[in-house]
């Protein structure tokens, strides 16, 4: 019996390679989203640790100092939200692309589980019609056939 060859291996191959690479750039993507939000945490959090110590400023000097700095953390939050927002855009795209790269490898997959269930179900046939060829055959051999005397 010859064995399943499944016409489309280096299709299905290519397929799982592009998913694979697909899944590499979502998680690229993703880690970089993740960065940007544990730095605008980061951020948010010094500018409330800095509010919170507004009280001991004396001098007016003091206070544009940290009005300043201050205003300099509200900009790089505003930076931080906007590279969060283009992330999660990427992130997005990126994620769209391997659910169609998956679903492409999964049609693949089914077509060749059906394909070999075919050829399967071939291959039993071809046995099956053998051993009966074989059964006549014997049954014609005998002496005089499989009835006996007529």
């Amino acid at each position: 019996m010859k064995r399943f060859a499944f016409r489309l291996d280096r299709v299905a191959r290519v397929r799982e390679i592009e998913r694979d690479r697909a899944r590499g750039t979502w998680v690229q993507a993703r880690a970089e989203e993740v960065r940007i939000t544990e730095r605008l945490a980061d951020l948010r959090t010094a500018a409330e640790a800095q509010a919170a110590g507004y009280g001991d400023v004396a001098t007016q000097p003091d206070l544009r100092a940290a009005a300043f700095r201050a205003g300099l953390r509200a900009q790089a939050v505003e930076v931080a939200v906007t590279e969060l927002r283009d992330a999660s855009a990427v992130t997005a795209e990126a994620a769209g692309v391997l659910h169609v790269a998956q679903r492409r490898v999964d049609a693949l997959g089914r077509l060749e589980a059906r394909k070999r269930e075919e050829w399967t179900e071939e291959s039993r046939r071809a046995e099956t019609l053998e051993l009966d060829d074989l059964s006549t055959t014997r049954a014609g051999r005998t002496p005089m056939g499989a009835e006996g005397p007529r």
